[in-house]
């Protein structure tokens, strides 16, 4: 790590013990590199002969509602948690942090959708519309995975509810914590583009 970010100080002995955060603010960062890497399918072929294929066993979620975050789903099951709402009303307030370039006309939140959903926060731009599902610090894995499909299937839904043709609908997933490696997989492969915010910072 120490010659990949130019930090000398990184391959001094004992600087794990010594500087603690400095350690693991670069081992984070190297991780990231190595689940944002695109080219582990080919490694794995040339490596093993064989093509590769995602283990979804560690995707799944044998419990749904096994998660720690009270996000109020659906329709105000078990009433919404302080950091969620927090975070669902900041989004909602700051569409520009989120899509910079993007003018949106207009954001609303708990959008009910014909389905029985309620969306936390949809943008409305000229040509596209943007649901969003939020996240918070309290979440854990099981949050995480679920927010995924949930996006899989507002998207659906917003499309079927849409009369126009050529609609412009995307989901997103927003969390105040970075995805799992394997949980970044399935959101690429589910096409549900993930963002990272920190509303303290940004605020």
């Amino acid at each position: 790590m120490a010659s990949h970010f130019g930090k000398p100080k990184l391959a001094r002995e004992g600087i794990r013990d010594d500087k603690p955060d400095l350690w693991r603010k670069y081992f984070e960062a190297a991780a990231e590199e190595v689940y944002d890497f695109a080219g582990w399918p080919d490694v794995y072929q040339k490596v093993y002969g064989i093509p590769y294929k995602a283990d979804e066993s560690t995707m799944s979620v044998s419990n749904p509602e096994g998660g720690t975050e009270k996000d109020g789903l659906p329709r105000g099951r078990g009433g919404e948690g302080p950091n969620h709402k927090a975070l669902r009303l900041w989004v909602q307030a700051n569409p520009q942090a989120l899509f910079p370039k993007l003018t949106i006309s207009r954001s609303e939140t708990e959008v009910d959708l014909l389905s029985g959903d309620r969306v936390d926060v949809v943008y409305y731009a000229s040509e596209s519309t943007i649901a969003l599902e939020v996240k918070s610090k309290d979440s854990n894995e099981a949050d995480l995975t679920r927010g995924i499909y949930q996006c899989v299937k507002y998207r659906a839904v917003m499309h079927a509810m849409d009369p126009r043709d050529d609609a412009e609908i995307t989901a997103i997933l927003v969390t105040e914590q970075k995805l799992p490696g394997y949980l970044k997989e399935l959101a690429k492969r589910l096409n549900v583009p993930h963002k990272l915010v920190s509303p303290k910072k940004d605020t």
